[in-house]
């Protein structure tokens, strides 16, 4: 199907829609609320689909699971704490239930006398999948309406062996909630870990390490990566040029110019955003090795600071102006980068890579449909929402 990147949410949140109205999931799998009662039935596992949410707007649990210790069941932290949910309509733990009941929107009176409002998970799902029509979902991704309630209703036929897959968390923006999405589909329809069903990952094949003919893993004058990544990944901000040079001038270093993931592992969508804005580095080695960057490089030689417009005051060409400052490691607001000849080669290269990266985005432009730009460079400089592609939906 050609989900319109970006937007697989859409496409599974349409999908579990349908699904939660027409009894397409396994009530039986979803209702049982703990291991022991998985095991009791001979079943794979257990979901929190019965778990009981505080809804009470203003209550300090808001959005957290009911537990025993909001009863007095249990201390806070204690080893026997637990969720609760509701069982024939009684407020029960989780761990004593055999069932847990699925769809529960109530309020009851806690132990002090006040009284609280509580949801279970599968019904807070069904409210959010139900805030929008299936007509806006089918518009929002491009896939017909009619098309999403024919893989619903083929996805319900094959029961418990129904299975769904898809590649990749960090593909886009929204990357995260669309593998969410999609995955939740995987435990409406109980197919976790079961025959025919969907389970973790067996290992992968090494295509890099030593081969019958070519060894990837290691070779000689092979170079290995090394520096920040572009998308400013498993790096601390306190640590990079940016910052120090914000604290040698005098300014305050907060906030930087784009956010850093000290901890995150690459986030692909920052990657092409981040070189074309130059920050905080320009892609040069992947255009060079095809030549064309190359060539025009060579060309841009002699191009000076004032060629650049690097005056560093607001109001100038802000892209070469900032280019030419970065690479130069010249403070925001300074004046001084036209006094600055000796920098001269620093914005040569800084020319340089900003052609080569003028390259990769009209390569991009020639292999996206109706040759526009790249998706992912339009959500990091426009709306911040995800356009660009998040995996595939099998």
């Amino acid at each position: 199907m050609p989900v319109r990147p970006g937007t697989d949410s859409a496409l599974a949140m349409g999908l579990i829609r349908w699904l939660l109205e027409n009894g397409g999931f396994a009530a039986d799998f979803l209702s049982l609320p703990s291991q022991a009662a998985s095991d009791a039935v001979g079943d794979a596992g257990h979901t929190n689909a019965t778990y009981l949410v505080i809804t009470q707007v203003g209550h300090p649990g808001q959005g957290r699971f009911l537990r025993k210790f909001d009863l007095g069941l249990s201390e806070v932290d204690a080893d026997d704490d637990g969720p609760m949910v509701m069982a024939g309509g009684a407020v029960t733990p989780a761990d004593v239930a055999a069932r847990g009941d699925l769809f529960v929107s109530d309020t009851f009176l806690l132990p002090d006398g006040s009284e609280i409002a509580v949801a279970s998970s599968l019904s807070l799902l069904r409210d959010a999948a139900l805030e929008h029509t299936l007509a806006e979902y089918a518009t929002e991704c491009g896939i017909p309406e009619a098309r999403i309630v024919d893989i619903a209703s083929r996805f319900k036929a094959a029961g418990r062996r129904a299975v769904v897959d898809c590649h990749g968390g960090m593909m886009s923006a929204t990357g995260f909630q669309a593998a969410f999405g999609i995955q939740m589909l995987n435990l409406l329809a109980g197919s976790m870990n079961r025959t025919g069903g969907s389970s973790h990952g067996g290992g992968k094949f090494n295509g890099f390490g030593t081969g019958p003919r070519y060894d990837f893993a290691s070779f000689p004058s092979m170079r290995k990566p090394k520096g920040v990544f572009l998308s400013r990944s498993r790096f601390p901000y306190e640590k990079s040029t940016e910052y120090q040079n914000r604290v040698a001038a005098g300014e305050s270093p907060y906030p930087a110019a784009a956010p850093w993931r000290k901890l995150a592992p690459p986030v692909l969508t920052e990657h092409l955003a981040s070189a074309l804005d130059g920050y905080r580095n320009w892609i040069t080695g992947g255009f060079r090795q095809a030549g064309r960057g190359q060539a025009h490089a060579q060309r841009s030689r002699s191009v000076s600071p004032a060629a650049l417009g690097g005056c560093g005051r607001r109001g100038c060409d802000r892209t070469r102006c900032r280019a030419y400052r970065r690479s130069a490691g010249i403070p925001r607001g300074s004046q001084r980068c036209r006094d600055e000849p000796a920098l001269a080669s620093s914005v040569d290269r800084s020319r340089d890579k900003h052609i080569a990266a003028k390259h990769l985005i009209g390569a991009a432009k020639r292999l996206t449909p109706g040759g526009r730009c790249p998706s992912s460079y339009k959500v990091g400089r426009q709306s911040g929402l995800s356009i660009g592609g998040s995996g595939a939906f099998v």
